[in-house]
């Protein structure tokens, strides 16, 4: 009697491999997550615009690949790592409080990698605090005129210096960019036409109104030549 044929993978794990860069289909360390997941692959693969959200935390968006470390991602997986993307597949980049996070020089490894797998013409737009702002409502004299100083949590704060320190030195932050040096990082990697843009504004229809939080001050995209 003949053996049964093999049984084949699903197809949503199958077409997954048109996006994630493995020769194998899911990359070492992947875990892919479904129903959501299985829709983006097959969306990849009939080549829809393939939206990428780098260090989503808790924040999902619909009908993108949701990177992370944990639950609720998509992809489970350690940015630091990579992207594990073929190169030039997506067609947007978007990243919100995540690079604060990580050291500068992991930072420019992701940012380089943020350009390797856009296509020609992807845009990548990163939003995060604003050194050059915190350090402006330090020199203020109405410097607890800040969003987030508002909380009752932190009513601790008493002085311009806890609140610098604080800014600087929790919730896990590593590097906080300013302008120039957020500008330098996404040139550096090779993208063009670094521009400033206004909170939930963009060109790129699928970049518009993507800001999660108030202290998202700093707002730069960039264009993949």
């Amino acid at each position: 009697m003949n053996a049964a044929p093999p049984a084949r993978k699903p197809l949503w794990r199958r077409l997954a491999g048109a996006a994630l860069r493995t020769g194998k289909g899911v990359a070492s360390g992947v875990r892919l997550r479904s129903p959501h997941n299985r829709l983006v692959a097959a969306r990849a693969a009939r080549r829809s615009p393939l939206l990428v959200h780098v260090g989503c935390g808790s924040i999902i968006f619909k009908g993108w690949v949701n990177v992370d470390l944990a639950p609720p991602a998509d992809l489970l997986w350690d940015l630091r790592r990579g992207l594990p993307f073929a190169a030039a597949c997506a067609d947007a980049v978007y990243s919100e409080h995540f690079i604060e996070h990580i050291d500068y020089e992991a930072g420019a490894k992701v940012v380089a990698e943020m350009h390797r797998i856009l296509k020609p013409g992807g845009i990548v737009r990163m939003a995060t605090p604003d050194l050059d702002h915190l350090v402006e409502r330090y020199t203020d004299k109405d410097w607890r005129q800040q969003e987030w100083l508002e909380k009752p949590w932190y009513d601790f704060i008493q002085t311009r210096g806890m609140m610098l320190n604080v800014a600087m030195r929790w919730w896990g932050h590593r590097f906080l960019y300013n302008e120039e040096d957020l500008r330098r990082q996404l040139e550096a990697a090779g993208f063009q036409n670094v521009r400033r843009v206004a909170w939930g504004k963009s060109a790129m229809p699928h970049l518009a109104n993507r800001e999660t939080r108030d202290d998202s001050r700093l707002i730069l995209e960039g264009t993949r030549a």
